[in-house]
Protein backbone atom coordinates (compact mmCIF):
# COMPACT_ATOMS: atom_id res chain seq x y z
CA UNK A 1 0.00 0.00 0.00
CA UNK A 2 1.13 3.56 -0.66
CA UNK A 3 1.31 6.44 1.81
CA UNK A 4 -1.96 7.94 0.60
CA UNK A 5 -3.71 4.58 1.10
CA UNK A 6 -2.65 4.49 4.75
CA UNK A 7 -3.56 8.14 5.24
CA UNK A 8 -7.05 7.39 3.96
CA UNK A 9 -7.37 4.43 6.35
CA UNK A 10 -6.10 6.55 9.24
CA UNK A 11 -8.85 9.13 8.71
CA UNK A 12 -11.48 6.41 9.16
CA UNK A 13 -9.85 3.97 11.60
CA UNK A 14 -7.20 5.86 13.59
CA UNK A 15 -3.43 6.22 13.62
CA UNK A 16 -2.77 2.50 14.26
CA UNK A 17 -4.44 -0.59 12.83
CA UNK A 18 -3.79 -4.16 11.73
CA UNK A 19 -3.95 -5.24 8.09
CA UNK A 20 -5.00 -8.85 7.50
CA UNK A 21 -4.81 -10.97 4.37
CA UNK A 22 -7.18 -13.91 4.79
CA UNK A 23 -6.45 -15.14 1.30
CA UNK A 24 -2.81 -15.61 2.23
CA UNK A 25 -3.79 -17.51 5.37
CA UNK A 26 -5.87 -19.94 3.32
CA UNK A 27 -2.98 -20.36 0.87
CA UNK A 28 -0.52 -21.09 3.68
CA UNK A 29 -2.81 -23.65 5.31
CA UNK A 30 -3.35 -25.56 2.09
CA UNK A 31 0.30 -25.36 1.09
CA UNK A 32 1.57 -26.71 4.41
CA UNK A 33 -0.99 -29.49 4.55
CA UNK A 34 -0.32 -30.52 0.95
CA UNK A 35 3.42 -30.62 1.64
CA UNK A 36 2.81 -33.18 4.39
CA UNK A 37 0.21 -35.12 2.39
CA UNK A 38 2.74 -35.64 -0.37
CA UNK A 39 4.66 -37.87 2.04
CA UNK A 40 1.76 -39.17 4.12
CA UNK A 41 -1.68 -38.76 2.60
CA UNK A 42 -3.61 -39.15 5.83
CA UNK A 43 -2.36 -35.85 7.30
CA UNK A 44 -4.39 -32.94 8.56
CA UNK A 45 -3.87 -29.65 10.35
CA UNK A 46 -5.28 -28.88 13.80
CA UNK A 47 -4.91 -25.10 13.82
CA UNK A 48 -3.66 -23.57 17.07
CA UNK A 49 -6.45 -21.20 18.10
CA UNK A 50 -4.34 -19.57 20.82
CA UNK A 51 -1.89 -18.18 18.24
CA UNK A 52 -4.55 -16.02 16.62
CA UNK A 53 -8.17 -16.78 17.45
CA UNK A 54 -9.70 -14.13 15.20
CA UNK A 55 -12.98 -15.74 14.06
CA UNK A 56 -12.46 -14.71 10.43
CA UNK A 57 -9.27 -16.80 10.43
CA UNK A 58 -10.72 -19.77 12.29
CA UNK A 59 -13.65 -19.89 9.88
CA UNK A 60 -11.20 -20.57 7.04
CA UNK A 61 -9.81 -23.52 9.01
CA UNK A 62 -13.31 -24.98 9.16
CA UNK A 63 -13.98 -24.26 5.48
CA UNK A 64 -10.83 -26.17 4.53
CA UNK A 65 -11.89 -29.21 6.62
CA UNK A 66 -8.98 -28.80 9.01
CA UNK A 67 -9.38 -29.17 12.78
CA UNK A 68 -9.38 -26.89 15.82
CA UNK A 69 -6.67 -27.20 18.47
CA UNK A 70 -7.83 -25.48 21.64
CA UNK A 71 -6.44 -25.06 25.15
CA UNK A 72 -9.32 -23.43 27.04
CA UNK A 73 -13.08 -23.31 27.44
CA UNK A 74 -13.10 -19.93 25.71
CA UNK A 75 -11.43 -21.33 22.61
CA UNK A 76 -13.71 -24.38 22.63
CA UNK A 77 -16.78 -22.14 22.72
CA UNK A 78 -15.41 -20.21 19.75
CA UNK A 79 -14.78 -23.43 17.82
CA UNK A 80 -18.35 -24.57 18.43
CA UNK A 81 -19.78 -21.20 17.42
CA UNK A 82 -17.83 -21.39 14.16
CA UNK A 83 -19.25 -24.85 13.48
CA UNK A 84 -16.57 -27.39 14.38
CA UNK A 85 -18.09 -30.74 15.46
CA UNK A 86 -16.79 -32.06 18.76
CA UNK A 87 -14.81 -34.88 17.16
CA UNK A 88 -12.82 -32.33 15.14
CA UNK A 89 -11.68 -30.40 18.22
CA UNK A 90 -8.41 -31.37 19.92
CA UNK A 91 -8.06 -30.16 23.49
CA UNK A 92 -4.50 -29.73 24.78
CA UNK A 93 -3.02 -27.38 27.36
CA UNK A 94 -1.65 -27.85 30.89
CA UNK A 95 -4.73 -26.50 32.71
CA UNK A 96 -8.05 -28.28 32.25
CA UNK A 97 -10.95 -27.65 34.62
CA UNK A 98 -12.56 -30.83 35.93
CA UNK A 99 -16.17 -29.93 35.15
CA UNK A 100 -15.18 -29.01 31.62
CA UNK A 101 -13.15 -32.19 31.04
CA UNK A 102 -16.08 -34.33 32.18
CA UNK A 103 -18.40 -32.48 29.82
CA UNK A 104 -15.98 -32.75 26.90
CA UNK A 105 -15.55 -36.48 27.43
CA UNK A 106 -19.32 -36.92 27.05
CA UNK A 107 -19.29 -34.97 23.78
CA UNK A 108 -16.37 -36.82 22.20
CA UNK A 109 -13.82 -33.97 22.10
CA UNK A 110 -10.30 -35.32 21.51
CA UNK A 111 -8.69 -34.65 24.89
CA UNK A 112 -4.93 -35.18 25.21
CA UNK A 113 -4.23 -35.54 28.93
CA UNK A 114 -1.16 -33.77 30.31
CA UNK A 115 -0.76 -35.15 33.85
CA UNK A 116 -1.93 -37.68 36.42
CA UNK A 117 -4.65 -35.41 37.80
CA UNK A 118 -6.24 -35.23 34.36
CA UNK A 119 -6.10 -39.02 34.15
CA UNK A 120 -8.09 -39.15 37.39
CA UNK A 121 -10.69 -36.89 35.77
CA UNK A 122 -10.90 -39.37 32.90
CA UNK A 123 -11.44 -42.24 35.35
CA UNK A 124 -14.38 -40.33 36.82
CA UNK A 125 -15.79 -39.58 33.38
CA UNK A 126 -15.55 -43.24 32.38
CA UNK A 127 -17.99 -44.13 35.16
CA UNK A 128 -20.69 -42.33 33.19
CA UNK A 129 -19.93 -43.27 29.58
CA UNK A 130 -17.21 -44.78 27.35
CA UNK A 131 -14.43 -42.27 26.70
CA UNK A 132 -11.57 -41.93 24.23
CA UNK A 133 -8.41 -40.04 25.10
CA UNK A 134 -4.93 -39.18 23.90
CA UNK A 135 -1.75 -38.78 25.95
CA UNK A 136 0.73 -35.92 25.72
CA UNK A 137 4.26 -37.33 25.63
CA UNK A 138 7.44 -35.76 26.98
CA UNK A 139 10.93 -37.02 26.19
CA UNK A 140 14.44 -35.76 25.54
CA UNK A 141 14.82 -34.23 22.07
CA UNK A 142 18.43 -33.23 22.59
CA UNK A 143 18.01 -29.48 23.06
CA UNK A 144 19.34 -29.34 26.60
CA UNK A 145 15.95 -28.31 28.00
CA UNK A 146 13.26 -30.13 29.95
CA UNK A 147 9.84 -29.30 28.56
CA UNK A 148 6.97 -28.90 31.02
CA UNK A 149 4.32 -30.42 28.73
CA UNK A 150 3.08 -33.99 28.93
CA UNK A 151 4.01 -37.22 30.72
CA UNK A 152 7.61 -38.28 31.06
CA UNK A 153 7.52 -41.39 28.88
CA UNK A 154 10.33 -42.87 30.96
CA UNK A 155 8.55 -42.14 34.23
CA UNK A 156 6.37 -44.45 36.31
CA UNK A 157 3.18 -42.38 35.92
CA UNK A 158 3.19 -42.83 32.15
CA UNK A 159 3.28 -46.60 32.48
CA UNK A 160 0.73 -46.54 35.28
CA UNK A 161 -1.65 -44.68 32.98
CA UNK A 162 -1.08 -47.20 30.20
CA UNK A 163 -1.75 -50.10 32.54
CA UNK A 164 -4.75 -48.32 34.01
CA UNK A 165 -6.30 -47.83 30.59
CA UNK A 166 -5.85 -51.52 29.79
CA UNK A 167 -7.82 -52.37 32.89
CA UNK A 168 -10.74 -50.05 32.10
CA UNK A 169 -13.41 -51.23 29.67
CA UNK A 170 -14.77 -47.72 29.26
CA UNK A 171 -11.46 -46.01 28.37
CA UNK A 172 -9.78 -46.25 24.97
CA UNK A 173 -6.39 -44.78 24.10
CA UNK A 174 -6.81 -43.38 20.59
CA UNK A 175 -3.99 -40.87 20.24
CA UNK A 176 -0.54 -39.62 21.14
CA UNK A 177 0.62 -36.01 21.10
CA UNK A 178 3.85 -34.17 21.75
CA UNK A 179 4.78 -30.52 21.69
CA UNK A 180 8.16 -28.82 22.05
CA UNK A 181 8.84 -25.13 21.36
CA UNK A 182 12.02 -25.68 19.32
CA UNK A 183 11.70 -25.10 15.57
CA UNK A 184 15.06 -26.58 14.54
CA UNK A 185 14.58 -29.23 11.85
CA UNK A 186 17.09 -31.56 13.53
CA UNK A 187 15.02 -31.48 16.70
CA UNK A 188 11.93 -32.45 14.70
CA UNK A 189 13.84 -35.54 13.64
CA UNK A 190 14.31 -36.26 17.34
CA UNK A 191 10.57 -35.77 17.92
CA UNK A 192 9.96 -38.47 15.34
CA UNK A 193 12.43 -40.84 17.02
CA UNK A 194 10.80 -40.21 20.38
CA UNK A 195 7.28 -40.88 19.15
CA UNK A 196 8.40 -44.03 17.37
CA UNK A 197 9.84 -45.26 20.65
CA UNK A 198 6.54 -44.60 22.43
CA UNK A 199 4.56 -46.45 19.78
CA UNK A 200 6.94 -49.39 20.02
CA UNK A 201 6.14 -49.52 23.74
CA UNK A 202 2.41 -49.54 22.96
CA UNK A 203 2.82 -52.48 20.63
CA UNK A 204 -0.48 -53.51 19.06
CA UNK A 205 -2.58 -50.60 20.39
CA UNK A 206 -4.54 -49.25 17.41
CA UNK A 207 -4.22 -45.48 17.45
CA UNK A 208 -6.58 -43.15 15.63
CA UNK A 209 -4.11 -40.26 15.47
CA UNK A 210 -0.61 -39.16 16.34
CA UNK A 211 0.11 -35.45 16.65
CA UNK A 212 3.44 -33.67 16.50
CA UNK A 213 2.19 -30.41 17.99
CA UNK A 214 3.24 -26.99 16.80
CA UNK A 215 6.33 -24.79 16.80
CA UNK A 216 7.09 -24.76 13.08
CA UNK A 217 8.76 -21.87 11.31
CA UNK A 218 6.61 -20.14 8.72
CA UNK A 219 7.58 -18.05 5.73
CA UNK A 220 10.07 -15.35 6.69
CA UNK A 221 11.80 -12.65 4.65
CA UNK A 222 15.44 -13.57 4.01
CA UNK A 223 16.75 -10.72 6.14
CA UNK A 224 14.52 -11.68 9.07
CA UNK A 225 15.71 -15.29 8.90
CA UNK A 226 19.14 -14.09 10.03
CA UNK A 227 17.61 -13.16 13.39
CA UNK A 228 17.42 -16.84 14.27
CA UNK A 229 20.28 -19.08 15.37
CA UNK A 230 19.24 -22.01 13.17
CA UNK A 231 18.38 -22.32 9.46
CA UNK A 232 14.68 -21.71 8.73
CA UNK A 233 13.11 -24.83 7.19
CA UNK A 234 10.34 -24.78 4.59
CA UNK A 235 7.04 -26.62 4.82
CA UNK A 236 8.54 -29.31 2.58
CA UNK A 237 11.60 -29.66 4.82
CA UNK A 238 9.39 -30.36 7.82
CA UNK A 239 7.18 -32.68 5.80
CA UNK A 240 10.08 -34.86 4.69
CA UNK A 241 11.28 -35.33 8.25
CA UNK A 242 7.91 -35.83 9.97
CA UNK A 243 5.49 -37.22 7.39
CA UNK A 244 8.15 -39.03 5.39
CA UNK A 245 9.60 -40.87 8.38
CA UNK A 246 6.23 -41.63 9.95
CA UNK A 247 4.87 -42.86 6.63
CA UNK A 248 7.65 -45.45 6.42
CA UNK A 249 7.13 -46.44 10.05
CA UNK A 250 3.38 -46.94 9.65
CA UNK A 251 3.89 -48.92 6.45
CA UNK A 252 6.12 -51.37 8.32
CA UNK A 253 3.46 -51.82 11.01
CA UNK A 254 0.63 -51.96 8.46
CA UNK A 255 -1.39 -49.24 10.22
CA UNK A 256 -2.54 -45.82 9.10
CA UNK A 257 -3.47 -43.48 11.96
CA UNK A 258 -4.14 -39.87 11.09
CA UNK A 259 -1.03 -37.72 11.29
CA UNK A 260 -1.74 -34.32 12.82
CA UNK A 261 0.31 -31.15 12.92
CA UNK A 262 -0.74 -28.17 15.04
CA UNK A 263 0.72 -25.05 13.40
CA UNK A 264 -0.12 -21.54 14.44
CA UNK A 265 2.73 -19.16 13.61
CA UNK A 266 3.73 -21.21 10.57
CA UNK A 267 0.56 -20.33 8.69
CA UNK A 268 -0.70 -17.10 10.29
CA UNK A 269 2.38 -14.99 11.15
CA UNK A 270 2.94 -13.47 7.71
CA UNK A 271 -0.76 -12.82 7.07
CA UNK A 272 -0.95 -9.68 9.23
CA UNK A 273 0.86 -6.34 9.38
CA UNK A 274 0.61 -3.61 11.99
CA UNK A 275 0.56 0.01 10.87
CA UNK A 276 1.73 2.69 13.30
CA UNK A 277 2.31 6.40 12.78
CA UNK A 278 5.30 8.47 13.86
CA UNK A 279 3.83 11.09 16.19
CA UNK A 280 7.02 12.73 17.56
CA UNK A 281 10.79 12.65 17.12
CA UNK A 282 13.48 13.75 19.56
CA UNK A 283 17.09 13.34 20.61
CA UNK A 284 17.97 12.45 24.19
CA UNK A 285 21.69 12.57 25.07
CA UNK A 286 22.62 11.49 21.58
CA UNK A 287 19.88 8.85 21.28
CA UNK A 288 17.43 9.39 18.41
CA UNK A 289 13.91 8.37 19.39
CA UNK A 290 10.79 8.24 17.25
CA UNK A 291 7.55 7.98 19.23
CA UNK A 292 4.88 5.84 17.53
CA UNK A 293 1.13 5.55 17.97
CA UNK A 294 1.44 1.81 18.57
CA UNK A 295 3.29 -0.36 21.06
CA UNK A 296 5.41 -3.50 21.26
CA UNK A 297 2.32 -4.99 22.92
CA UNK A 298 0.57 -4.78 19.54
CA UNK A 299 3.23 -6.88 17.82
CA UNK A 300 3.90 -9.58 20.47
CA UNK A 301 5.57 -8.43 23.69
CA UNK A 302 7.19 -11.85 24.19
CA UNK A 303 9.55 -11.00 21.32
CA UNK A 304 10.91 -7.77 22.80
CA UNK A 305 14.35 -6.98 21.45
CA UNK A 306 13.76 -8.73 18.11
CA UNK A 307 13.52 -6.39 15.14
CA UNK A 308 10.65 -7.50 12.95
CA UNK A 309 10.80 -6.66 9.24
CA UNK A 310 9.38 -3.20 8.62
CA UNK A 311 8.51 -0.87 5.76
CA UNK A 312 8.60 2.89 6.27
CA UNK A 313 6.29 5.01 4.13
CA UNK A 314 7.45 8.61 4.26
CA UNK A 315 5.25 11.66 4.53
CA UNK A 316 5.56 13.45 1.16
CA UNK A 317 5.36 16.91 2.77
CA UNK A 318 8.33 16.52 5.13
CA UNK A 319 11.86 15.20 5.08
CA UNK A 320 13.34 13.60 8.18
CA UNK A 321 16.91 13.23 9.38
CA UNK A 322 18.89 10.09 8.64
CA UNK A 323 19.81 8.60 12.02
CA UNK A 324 19.90 5.33 13.92
CA UNK A 325 16.39 5.50 15.36
CA UNK A 326 14.77 3.62 18.23
CA UNK A 327 11.03 3.40 17.59
CA UNK A 328 9.26 3.76 20.93
CA UNK A 329 5.70 2.72 21.79
CA UNK A 330 3.00 4.76 23.49
CA UNK A 331 3.12 3.01 26.87
CA UNK A 332 4.96 4.21 29.99
CA UNK A 333 7.15 1.09 30.03
CA UNK A 334 10.81 1.98 29.51
CA UNK A 335 11.58 -0.96 27.23
CA UNK A 336 8.53 -0.50 25.01
CA UNK A 337 10.72 -0.29 21.92
CA UNK A 338 9.11 -1.54 18.73
CA UNK A 339 12.29 -1.45 16.64
CA UNK A 340 15.91 -0.86 17.63
CA UNK A 341 18.45 1.03 15.56
CA UNK A 342 16.54 1.69 12.34
CA UNK A 343 18.99 3.38 9.98
CA UNK A 344 17.19 5.87 7.80
CA UNK A 345 15.17 9.06 7.72
CA UNK A 346 12.16 9.50 9.97
CA UNK A 347 9.85 12.41 10.60
CA UNK A 348 6.45 13.12 12.12
CA UNK A 349 3.71 11.80 9.85
CA UNK A 350 5.64 8.79 8.52
CA UNK A 351 3.98 5.37 8.74
CA UNK A 352 5.88 2.30 9.92
CA UNK A 353 4.43 -1.02 8.78
CA UNK A 354 5.50 -3.97 10.96
CA UNK A 355 5.32 -7.27 9.10
CA UNK A 356 4.86 -10.84 10.36
CA UNK A 357 2.71 -9.88 13.35
CA UNK A 358 -0.12 -12.38 12.87
CA UNK A 359 1.31 -14.72 15.49
CA UNK A 360 0.33 -13.78 19.07
CA UNK A 361 0.41 -10.02 18.40
CA UNK A 362 -3.37 -9.72 18.38
CA UNK A 363 -4.13 -12.06 21.29
CA UNK A 364 -1.30 -10.92 23.59
CA UNK A 365 -2.36 -7.25 23.54
CA UNK A 366 -3.38 -6.40 27.13
CA UNK A 367 -5.99 -3.77 28.05
CA UNK A 368 -3.11 -1.58 29.20
CA UNK A 369 -3.38 2.22 28.79
CA UNK A 370 -5.23 1.98 25.44
CA UNK A 371 -7.77 -0.46 24.00
CA UNK A 372 -6.74 -2.51 20.99
CA UNK A 373 -7.01 -1.20 17.45
CA UNK A 374 -9.13 -2.44 14.53
CA UNK A 375 -8.26 -5.26 12.15
CA UNK A 376 -8.85 -4.52 8.48
CA UNK A 377 -8.88 -7.14 5.74
CA UNK A 378 -7.17 -6.00 2.54
CA UNK A 379 -7.28 -9.23 0.53
CA UNK A 380 -10.20 -8.02 -1.62
CA UNK A 381 -10.98 -4.85 -3.51
CA UNK A 382 -12.79 -3.24 -0.59
CA UNK A 383 -11.52 -2.96 2.97
CA UNK A 384 -13.46 -5.12 5.42
CA UNK A 385 -13.45 -4.60 9.19
CA UNK A 386 -12.73 -7.98 10.81
CA UNK A 387 -12.67 -6.49 14.29
CA UNK A 388 -13.67 -2.99 15.28
CA UNK A 389 -11.56 -0.84 17.58
CA UNK A 390 -12.12 -1.71 21.23
CA UNK A 391 -14.06 0.80 23.29
CA UNK A 392 -14.33 1.78 26.95
CA UNK A 393 -17.20 -0.64 27.57
CA UNK A 394 -15.25 -3.57 26.15
CA UNK A 395 -12.56 -3.08 28.79
CA UNK A 396 -14.55 -1.88 31.79
CA UNK A 397 -17.92 -3.58 31.28
CA UNK A 398 -16.97 -6.39 33.67
CA UNK A 399 -16.25 -3.88 36.45
CA UNK A 400 -19.59 -2.09 36.47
Amino acid sequence: MEYDDLLKLEKEYGESFYLSDRGLFRKNLIEMRDAFRKYYEKTNIAYSFKTNYMPAICEIVREEAAYAEVVSEMEYELAKRIGFPDNEIYYNGPYKKKHFVLDMLKHGVRINIDNWQEYEMVLEGAKVCPVQIGIRCNFDIGNGKISRFGFDVDGKEFYQVLEGIKGQENISLIGLQCHFPDRDLNLYANRVKGMKRVMDVLGDVELGYISFGGGYFGKLPEGFQKSFSVPVPTYVDYAKVVAGEMGEYFAQRNIQPELLIEPGSAIVADTMDFVSKVIAVKEVRGRAIAALSGSCYNINPSAKGMNRPITVLHCPDREGDVRDWDMAGYTCIEDDIMHHGYRGALCVGDYVVFHNVGSYGLVFKPPFILPNVPVLDISKEQVEVLRREEEFQDIFGAFF
